[in-house]
């Protein structure tokens, strides 16, 4: 059987990322971390292939998504629509409080 592994998206360095480290080492399950800024999609033969600084999203069983940062409409709407591509594409869970739509959101960083 292979190693469950799991991604946490916008998880940061603080107590927390700390305790969900720990906890999955004790439960024997690979655990990552990244930053929403470090997410991307490349164009591969005509299919958009998703990554982040730890590498493609596609190796991880679980998606944890914590706080957003703030950032241009254009980033926010990148960011949960490259979320909802996790799960109805490559049929990953990402685990969060609730994922909006990208046309639902209005949670930037400039004033309307």
């Amino acid at each position: 059987m292979n190693q469950l592994r799991i991604l946490c998206l916008g998880a940061g360095r603080g107590w927390h990322a700390t305790e969900l480290k720990k906890a999955s080492q004790r439960a024997q399950i690979d655990f990552d971390s990244a930053a929403y800024e470090s997410m991307k999609s490349l164009l591969v033969g005509g299919r958009s292939n998703l990554y982040c600084e730890c590498g493609p999203l596609s190796e991880y069983d679980i998606i944890l998504t914590r706080t957003m940062p703030a950032g241009s409409f254009e980033q926010v709407t990148f960011r949960l629509a490259m979320l909802h591509e996790i799960h109805d594409r490559i049929g990953l869970e990402v685990v969060a409080g609730g994922v909006e739509r990208p046309e639902q959101h209005s949670c930037t960083d400039s004033e309307a």
